[in-house]
Formats: C-alpha cells, sequence, structure tokens
C-alpha cells in the first residue's frame, strides 16, 4: 500500500515537473525576434497597417508593431509595448496571452502552434485567436543547433 501511494506520487511530482520544464522551454524559445509574414483580422490582411512587421519578446514584456491611425478606425490604439505569459499543459493547448496597454490587435489570448519549415529552415509559429490569424518566423534562430528543440516544439503543439 505504502509503494503504491509513493508510486502515484512519484508519478505526479515527475509529471509536474516535465509540464514546468516544457514551460521553461517554450518561454526561451519564444524570446527573441520574430518576423510576421502575414497578419488578418476578421479575414481582411491587416499587414499593411502595421509599422513594422516584428515582434521582439523579452522577459515578461514585448515590443508589438504600432498600427497606421487612419487604417482601420478599431485599431487606431495599438501600443508598441506588452506584456506576455504562457499557459500550457498536457491537456489544453498551449495558450500565448499578451496584454498590451491599448488593447490593439496584438492583444489578448492566442492558441500558438509551432511548425519546421524545411525548405527555409527556420521555425514557425501561428498565433490563432477568434478573430486573428498571425504567422512569424523566427529571426536569428540557429536552425542547425536548435534542431531538436524545434521538433520538441512542433510535437507539443499539434
Amino acid at each position: 500500500m505504502m509503494k503504491n501511494i509513493f508510486l502515484v506520487l512519484s508519478i505526479a511530482v515527475m509529471c509536474f515537473r516535465l509540464a514546468g520544464c516544457n514551460k521553461l522551454v517554450i518561454k526561451d524559445e519564444l524570446k527573441g525576434m520574430w518576423s510576421i509574414d502575414s497578419i488578418n483580422v476578421s479575414g481582411n490582411n491587416i499587414k499593411h497597417c502595421l509599422l513594422s512587421n516584428i515582434i521582439i519578446f523579452y522577459d515578461g514584456e514585448c515590443e508589438i508593431p504600432s498600427c497606421h491611425n487612419d487604417c482601420i478606425p478599431d485599431l487606431f490604439n495599438c501600443a508598441p509595448k506588452g506584456n506576455w505569459d504562457i499557459n500550457h499543459s498536457d491537456t489544453i493547448p498551449l495558450i500565448l496571452s499578451i496584454q498590451s496597454i491599448s488593447k490593439g490587435v496584438i492583444n489578448g489570448k492566442f492558441q500558438v502552434v509551432f511548425h519546421e519549415d524545411k525548405v527555409k529552415r527556420m521555425l514557425v509559429m501561428e498565433l490563432i485567436s477568434k478573430d486573428t490569424y498571425i504567422i512569424c518566423r523566427k529571426g536569428l534562430y540557429s536552425y542547425i543547433e536548435k534542431l531538436e528543440t524545434i521538433r520538441q516544439l512542433v510535437e507539443m503543439t499539434k
């Protein structure tokens, strides 16, 4: 009986540690510069509305593109800074939460899906919410050195 309790507790601790490690790996790999390849809001391509196509993730903070003031009336308050965090477990998809000051287009909760682009040798990330769909790729990222990590990220977000 005691062995069974010990076994169950050991397995629970291992699962908790693995989930925590996965979160740390994901956070580490999200940090850095991401180039926005496409961004659609309510089915409309709004990439031309952004003043840049770069998102940069730091420790808990991020720089996000500002918008042209007159491009889309609802997006006139796009702020270039925000905070971010992730939620991940084995039972829910990876969720990236971005809170910008202005509540602009790149704000809120996004499901994250990673892909390996074998042709261009890049890490690609999809950010998906109810109204917004973003595809971006990691910049200044060593594909060969990070290949195993890329494959783990892809597997985690299938």
